[in-house]
């Protein structure tokens, strides 16, 4: 985060100086939707009303999270210890369905944009049966 120099040789010796930090944008993707509940929860330790990291916060607001929904969770699986689900889109920007022969991405926030056509009828209800399936899978 700083740096500081100790050779008397160095004109900036004994000054605090704050490193260069590369803001650049940055996508996640494949995260899983329980996975993602983290950055929520470390967000509200560094992006609240009394105290507001600028360095993470600048990093988090650079970054797309391009979740992956869980098609089959297993029962040891964190979607209801992070209470939530498999294909839970809370903290990211767009989530992936996997359909086999392709996917299907679901933009969740503005952050995340495509120019592409709109999902076929038939796309969108063969993610909404793969949804509920893998749904009903973790509530066993």
């Amino acid at each position: 985060m700083f740096e500081y120099s100790l050779d008397p040789n160095d004109e900036d010796a004994h000054i605090l100086k704050e490193d260069p930090k590369d803001y650049s944008p940055l996508a996640i993707v494949g995260i899983r939707p329980c996975d993602a509940q983290a950055f929520l929860i470390v967000k509200r330790n560094f992006d609240n009303a009394e105290y507001r990291d600028p360095w993470w916060v600048q990093h988090y607001e650079s970054t797309v999270l391009v979740g992956m929904g869980c098609n089959e969770p297993c029962s040891t699986c964190f979607c209801t210890t992070a209470n939530n689900g498999p294909f839970h889109e809370e903290g990211l920007d767009a989530l992936i369905g996997n359909l086999g022969e392709c996917f299907f991405v679901k933009a969740v926030t503005e952050k995340f944009f495509l120019k592409v056509s709109p999902a076929t009828d038939e796309a969108l209800n063969r993610y909404r049966i793969e949804k509920k399936k893998s749904v009903n899978l973790v509530s066993r």
